[in-house]
This record gives structure tokens, sequence and C-alpha cells, in this order.
């Protein structure tokens, strides 16, 4: 539940968790780099494929949560379409990848253009 004096949206979790093994072990998808925002991350892997979760507010994961099952979707890998990247990089509400073009693409906040 999110807590009106702290904005958090889940409780913490208290034991380290894996993550990622439907897609990461799966599909035999090795991790080439991890980042962070604020309360969102991205993950890079050696594919060029870019993954996201956490907080979708303002589109830095690149969807929007259904608020039903918000704390849920919040937490589940999906890829945002990204092709070849070879690099991301987070802000606090902006997600970017780079691709193999030298390309750099952007989503998120975007309150001052």
């Amino acid at each position: 539940m999110q807590n009106a004096m702290t904005g958090r949206v889940a409780d913490p979790i208290e034991t380290p968790t894996s993550f990622g093994e439907k897609i990461f072990k799966k599909k035999n998808t090795k991790l080439r780099k991890l980042v962070s925002g604020a309360h969102h991350t991205l993950a890079l892997t050696v594919d060029g494929k870019v993954w996201a979760w956490g907080d979708a507010e303002c589109g830095k994961i690149g969807r929007i949560l259904r608020t039903r099952d918000k704390n849920q979707s919040a937490l589940r890998i999906e890829s945002v379409g990204a092709k070849d990247a070879v690099d991301v990089f987070c802000g606090a509400h902006t997600s970017f990848y780079k691709n193999k073009k030298n390309q750099l693409f952007a989503w998120g906040l975007n309150n001052h253009g």
C-alpha cells in the first residue's frame, strides 16, 4: 500500500530476493548493465535489449500500470522495445538508451522539454 508520509508503494523486502529468472534464465540471457533512477530500474542485456521495472509515474519505465495491481505490475520486468542498445542511463524520472548508431532515446518526465 502507498504510505502517505513516505510515498512508498510497497512494503520493504527484508531478505534478498531473486528477480528476472523467467527472462534471464529461460532465454539464457546475460546482464550487461543495471542502472537505477528514483524508484525505477533498467537492465541492459548483452543481446541489446532493455528491460524496466519499478514506479511507472511519468512513464519512466516505458509503460503505464493499472492501479488495481500496481504493486505486482511494478515488480514485473518487461522489455521497453529498445533495439540494438549498447548503453542505458537513468535520471530521477527519466530513462535513456543509446543504440549502435549512437542514437539516443529517452522517455519519462518531460515537463521542461
